[in-house]
């Protein structure tokens, strides 16, 4: 804290040892000089010097900030507090200074951040609102362009209005189903408490199509120790029916190798994995669960009488490089025998080597 003792004409009668540490000068080479000439900048003196004369004239000046300069140059900012003292030994002004260089210019990183922050956040291609967590509701802070646009859609200062109503408002005011609301809330919720991102996927509504948004909650502290949820949305529904697509298509492949009897297989060489489908597993009578599988499971699964010419079968074909197609017997834990045709196809790099095998196994007992 500074102390500062000035005389009815600016002259310094007193500074404390803070105000020297802080100039890097002491006391005694500048006591009795003008305080305005010897440490303000040269454009501040005639405003710091009237403001100087109304504190005398008023007895007090409270919450004035300005720029004082240390003997390297540097400017220091001081938030001054001044009373007048008429006292025999003390007339003059007493000044009391608070250095906020640093929380200022803190406070202009900060905002300079959330300029900065706020175009990104402004012309991000992702719907974005932050919200600030009150007790059980979730309030809005800022939405962004995208966001701004999608909830005032249909209504007349629609984001206006939007922008004043909790999480939970919001939503009802979109119509979003019930189950929406309370998985919605429940995320937001679990983001506040524990202070760990969250990620979820959300199916459209109210639109007239099948749609999909990929919902990232990310907290955050901020400067008075509230919380703050930055609720971000991104359209994933290309991806999403690309998944369904998928999912669609290896059910309609499990179901017409289970009509078929045929089941496909694949055999990485270099890492020894071997990946069997379903009807594969069903054809050898073994549970999923029950092993890896590898190259090894499959022989054990082939009748003993059979096992050394199908194993010969594929390793020719290896050194040949070129397909086969061959029949032979399964013999299950069960002692029933099956026969099956196998077609094996294989892969080689640009040296020769075998990179992979694939092929199918049909069930012609």
């Amino acid at each position: 804290m500074v102390v500062l003792w000035l005389d009815f004409e600016g002259q310094i009668l007193y500074a404390n040892p803070f105000f020297e540490s802080l100039v890097g000068r002491s006391l005694d080479s500048f006591v009795g000089d003008d305080w305005f000439s010897s440490f303000l900048p040269t454009q501040d003196r005639e405003r710091i010097r009237r403001l100087f004369h109304d504190s005398l004239a008023e007895g007090s000046v409270d919450g004035n900030v300005n720029s004082i300069v240390t003997a390297s140059g540097e400017l220091r900012e001081i938030e001054w507090h001044a009373r007048l003292s008429t006292e025999d030994d003390r007339q003059g002004l007493v000044c009391i200074g608070k250095d906020i260089t640093e929380s200022l210019r803190a406070d202009k990183e900060r905002q300079s951040v959330e300029r900065a922050l706020g175009d990104f956040f402004d012309t991000s291609s992702d719907m974005q609102a932050l919200y600030v967590v009150d007790g059980e509701q979730f309030l809005p802070l800022a939405f962004n362009r995208l966001c701004r646009e999608n909830v005032g859609r249909g209504h007349a200062n629609g984001h206006v209005e939007a922008e004043k109503m909790n999480r939970e408002q919001l939503l009802l005011r979109l119509n979003a189903p019930k189950s929406v609301i309370e998985d919605e809330l429940s995320h937001f919720r679990e983001a506040a408490k524990t202070l760990e991102a969250r990620r979820y996927r959300q199916g459209s509504w109210g639109r007239g199509e099948q749609g999909c948004s990929e919902i990232t909650l990310t907290p955050s502290l901020d400067q008075n120790g509230k919380i703050r949820l930055l609720w971000t949305s991104r359209d994933v529904t290309l991806s999403w029916q690309a998944e369904e697509a998928l999912r669609n298509s290896q059910a309609l492949l499990v179901e017409s190798q289970r009509l078929s009897g045929i089941g496909s297989w694949e055999l990485d060489i270099a890492a020894g994995k071997l990946t069997w489908s379903d009807e594969v597993y069903r054809i050898f009578n073994i549970q999923k669960d029950e092993i890896g599988p590898s190259y090894s499971d499959f022989l054990a699964v082939i009748h003993p009488e059979d096992r050394e010419f199908v194993d010969k079968s594929y390793n020719r074909s290896l050194v040949d490089k070129a397909p086969y197609e061959i029949g032979h017997r399964l013999l299950r834990e069960d002692g029933q025998i099956f026969y099956v045709v196998e077609r094996c196809e294989s892969e080689f790099d640009d040296a020769g080597r075998p990179i992979r095998s694939f092929g199918t196994v049909q069930d012609v007992t």
